[in-house]
């Protein structure tokens, strides 16, 4: 969320006025506290799962137990933030929405090219 931040600080990227630069920082605010959230949550679960899956006996019920719960506080994550997104875009004209959307496209990509190692030339 900080780079993301610091992308749309250029004033030029979105031409946001004062009103959506202050949803845009809510946005933004509350994206990163349910982040931070969703991983105080979820973390533990994970780590207790591959405990289990650890033991020499591991409960296979178990297991699955605790990454359905944690794929649920994911899953309950990614409602809430669309909703959020979506709340914060109703602010924007349809030109700077396609730039966000644009933006965000751009990141995800990069992301994925770092989670798999492939570079772009």
């Amino acid at each position: 969320m900080v780079q993301l931040r610091q992308q749309l600080q250029h004033p030029a990227l979105l031409d946001l006025d004062p009103q959506q630069r202050a949803a845009f920082d809510r946005y933004i605010a509350a994206m990163r506290a349910r982040t931070d959230q969703m991983r105080q949550e979820t973390d533990p679960l994970i780590g207790a799962a591959w405990e289990e899956i650890a033991k020499p006996q591991p409960d296979a019920g178990k297991v699955e137990r605790l990454f359905e719960e944690s794929s649920d506080k994911r899953r309950a994550f990614q409602q809430e933030a669309a909703s959020q997104t979506l709340t914060m875009l109703a602010t924007l004209s349809t030109a700077q929405r396609a730039k966000f959307v644009a933006l965000m496209r751009e990141r995800r990509a990069a992301w994925r090219r770092a989670q798999t190692g492939v570079r772009t030339p």
